[in-house]
């Protein structure tokens, strides 16, 4: 599992983030891409909001707007595929002005670079293009070199078509080592790079933003990371793990939204009318409003269409992958609900061993991520936690007679703070949990207040080095009060919050 990090979500004139209403076609073309002025004072707050907050004291000047300039430009063009020595230099004069514009709010220097990467792209398709209409000879002794990162920038134009010549062949030839024919490897490499080329062109101001606070925040701290309003959404729908909408997992297939999963026993499931690799082509909201095309557009975007609040009624255009040409999709109405999702909720399940001629019922949970529904508990009532989950499996064990309990936190990057001092307060009657020091020194205890302990029997926590964060505190709490033993392997070290 990847480490998860903590991240900084920023509601700063939110409204002023949306790239459109609902009944506005998104506009995706490689016209220059500008900073809007929320993304100015949002760089602005968060610059001032890290100086004042963040732990790690750090002082915005050349050096440190050297480092965000460097990253910045690695995240463009890391692999050096793109931009010339020339203009790489060229942007060279935004290098120590980085620390004036945080501050200001000024952001001519990414949205200049990348939207010259933009163009330079769409150039590099059509090159692409043409090179694949020609035969390919792979009785050559050139060498490619796979990792360009610490390769030097190309000096020209003519340099840079050598490198991409060897790229396409080098990939060409692994298609034909698998055992596709020329005209399958043409085919294949087409549809692929026409598809990356798709992904640029819509890209947004926003994606630009979103990379350039990026480059600024891992440099303070590799764990904190900027997130627009789609990220930040996604991020609270993994963290509650439920949504509201019509239970689907979507993605682009070339011009198409196509539905990649359909959640059991949500809306959609509930109709029966809708399968794997079906295409989204419109959208409307309600019984009366008008269809919206969604054909060519972002799956992000067509989301912001298709997502909802529970109750409200979306009307969906699906049409077959595999219709023939000139099929009418058919129309599906949908009311929307809320959905639990499972791939990453806790999960219990009771394993018989035999140890010295005895039989041993041990209870093993599995906690992936440590989730918690915020929104929900913050309006108070029932809502979806690790916490709550496990204590339902904990008093099941009880009733089974489980012998001793196993907690798998295997592969678990961490999530909710909450969470973890939670649920250590189900093995502990009380007291400290963690200690939190701010930047200024001030040291904050959370404690678990609960005096009831719901499993006091042997215990055992079992992790590997990508357990993290979250895990490592509650882990670490267990083994502090002695109420468990922990197994496997030394866990990754994130010691930052």
């Amino acid at each position: 599992m990847k480490m998860r990090k903590s991240f900084l979500i920023t509601f700063f004139g939110l409204s002023s983030f949306l790239a459109f209403s609902q009944t506005e076609t998104p506009k995706y073309s490689y016209d220059p891409l500008k900073p809007t002025a929320s993304h100015s004072k949002v760089q602005a707050f968060v610059t001032q909001f890290l100086n004042n907050y963040h732990y790690r004291k750090f002082v915005l000047d050349d050096s440190l707007s050297s480092k965000i300039w460097s990253s910045f430009i690695d995240n463009v063009d890391g692999s050096k595929a793109y931009f010339t020595k020339a203009e790489i230099d060229s942007f060279e004069k935004y290098r120590f002005t980085i620390d004036e514009a945080m501050l200001s709010g000024e952001l001519n220097a990414p949205f200049d670079v990348f939207n010259s990467y933009r163009m330079k792209y769409k150039n590099r398709h059509a090159y692409i293009k043409d090179f694949l209409k020609k035969p390919m000879d792979f009785t050559t002794n050139d060498t490619y070199e796979v990792n360009r990162s610490t390769s030097p920038w190309a000096k020209d134009e003519k340099e840079l078509d050598k490198v991409w010549d060897k790229m396409i062949l080098s990939q060409a030839l692994g298609l034909k080592l698998s055992g596709s024919t020329d005209s399958a490897v043409v085919a294949t490499l087409s549809k692929r790079y026409d598809m990356y080329e798709s992904r640029v062109v819509k890209w947004r101001a926003e994606d630009i933003f979103q990379t350039f606070m990026n480059a600024f925040t891992e440099i303070i701290d590799p764990h904190t990371s900027y997130m627009i309003p789609s990220s930040a959404a996604q991020f609270n729908i993994e963290m509650s793990q439920s949504l509201e909408g019509i239970g689907a997992t979507l993605r682009n297939e070339g011009d198409y939204v196509m539905i990649v999963d359909v959640v059991p026993g949500g809306p959609l499931f509930k109709s029966g009318q809708a399968s794997k690799n079906d295409y989204i082509v419109g959208v409307a909201q309600g019984d009366n409003a008008e269809f919206q095309d969604i054909i060519g557009w972002l799956t992000d975007d067509a989301v912001k269409l298709i997502r909802g609040k529970k109750g409200t009624v979306v009307r969906l255009k699906l049409l077959p992958s595999d219709a023939p040409i000139g099929t009418e999709p058919k129309l599906l109405r949908i009311v929307r609900e809320k959905i639990k999702l499972e791939e990453a909720v806790a999960q219990a399940e009771i394993i018989n061993i035999k140890h010295d001629k005895k039989d041993y019922k041990i209870g093993v949970i599995d906690i992936p991520m440590f989730y918690r529904d915020f929104e929900d508990a913050r309006k108070g009532g029932d809502f979806q936690s690790t916490t709550k989950d496990v204590k339902k499996f904990l008093l099941d064990f009880e009733e089974k007679g489980v012998d001793g309990v196993l907690i798998d936190l295997r592969n678990n990057g961490g999530g909710s703070l909450t969470e973890a001092i939670n649920l250590s307060g189900l093995f502990i009657p009380e007291g400290p949990v963690v200690q939190r020091r701010t930047g200024r020194g001030k040291v904050d205890i959370e404690s678990d207040t609960d005096k009831e302990t719901v499993y006091a029997g042997p215990l055992m926590i079992l992790q590997n080095r990508f357990s993290a964060s979250a895990s490592e505190i509650f882990a670490g709490a267990i083994q502090d009060y002695k109420r468990g033993v922990i197994v496997g392997e030394r866990s990754y070290g994130k010691g930052t919050v």
